[in-house]
């Protein structure tokens, strides 16, 4: 832990309390979010820019399930919170707060979509937002393919619901990711659902050390 009164830059601290931002779900705020831009001039800052400026600090790895590319097109008023945290969270993903990752069952998924327009809005958004596509080996798709099979046969994940097993399963077997972020409440971002697979992960003789979150949880708020 830095000393009181450390450079909140060198160190990737607060100026006054000494609270490191380190790399977990959420960098925690502060109280203490002045810092001088120069001798004669106060600017206000989150420590969360101070989380997003250390290179040192590792930065969370999101694995993005299609409902969040979903929801960022969402027009509808219900969906106005759900919405506006969807575009936060991929401009966060833009600005380097956060690393953001889909999966082949997400481009899948969006190559389903009926409506060109929307479909042609959501890879490029893909693209601009800086997300990765994982590429997996045939021996990890081997291991999707047997723990997707597995959750829908124990009936953790319905049997027209695959995908959704495939995007738990590839969280499985690239364990350096640390959250799927997901609108999906009925198949995934679930606790019955988690406990389910968790259960059946386990027993397969996997670890899971992931998290299941919606945007509205990930997301870095400012103070």
């Amino acid at each position: 832990m830095p000393e009181r009164g450390g450079d909140p830059l060198r160190v990737g601290g607060c100026r006054q309390c000494g609270r490191r931002q380190v790399g977990g779900l959420r960098p925690r705020h502060c109280k203490h979010n002045k810092r001088p831009s120069t001798p004669t001039e106060e600017r206000s800052r989150p420590c969360f820019w101070v989380f997003r400026q250390d290179p040192q600090i590792k930065r969370t790895r999101l694995y993005l399930e299609t409902s969040v590319f979903g929801f960022h097109f969402d027009r509808r008023e219900v969906n106005r919170n759900r919405r506006d945290a969807t575009h936060r969270l991929f401009a966060q993903i833009r600005d380097g707060i956060f690393e953001g990752y889909a999966g082949a069952a997400t481009v899948l998924e969006l190559e389903r979509t009926e409506d060109e327009q929307l479909r042609d809005a959501m890879f490029d958004l893909l693209d601009d937002s800086g997300i990765q596509v994982l590429k997996l080996d045939a021996d990890l798709q081997r291991d999707v393919a047997l723990l997707a099979e597995a959750y829908v046969s124990k009936g953790a994940i319905p049997a027209t619901k695959v995908d959704d097993a495939v995007h738990i399963a590839t969280m499985v077997v690239r364990p350096e990711l640390d959250i799927l972020v997901t609108w999906n409440f009925r198949h995934i971002a679930n606790l019955s659902v988690e406990r389910q697979v968790k259960a059946i992960t386990l027993g397969s003789g996997y670890e899971f050390n992931f998290r299941i979150m919606t945007p509205e949880e990930v997301v870095v708020y400012e103070a």
